[in-house]
């Protein structure tokens, strides 16, 4: 028989929720689910956030180990969402566009640069203007 490791339950997400869900069924707190994970994964591997979200929702008696994305969370398609804005208005500002993405605007100033669109007088235009 293999050795099954941390790496092969991380792999199999429902597997490590239906742990998750036995922890907490067993009244363990969101700190033991941290300091359990510590002891048997590596300290990284699996967020502080993402047990508590778990946890959280199995208190609430939500057993069900499909992912779902929290409300309320920006998308994480952020490229394609600024893109699709931008297609529709050539030039926007950054504080309009972050507010109709959900991101923060120094999020989106980052995401707007390295898609290589220039930012001039808080403006996006879609090319890098130039004197001849």
């Amino acid at each position: 028989m293999d050795c099954v490791t941390a790496e092969d339950y991380l792999d199999n997400s429902h597997i490590l929720k239906s742990v998750f869900l036995f922890m907490c069924l067993q009244g363990l707190s969101s700190n033991d689910h941290q300091r359990a994970k510590c002891k048997i994964l590596e300290v990284d591997l699996i967020s502080r956030t993402t047990i508590e979200i778990w946890f959280n929702r199995f208190v609430e008696e939500n057993y069900d180990l499909e992912h779902k994305p929290i409300p309320k969370r920006p998308s994480p398609n952020i490229n394609e969402n600024i893109l699709m804005i931008l297609e529709e208005k050539l030039c926007a500002t950054l504080r309009a566009l972050s507010l109709t993405v959900h991101h923060p605007n120094t999020t989106v100033t980052d995401h707007v640069n390295r898609m290589g669109r220039a930012r001039r007088v808080d403006q996006i235009v879609s090319h890098i203007l130039t004197n001849f």
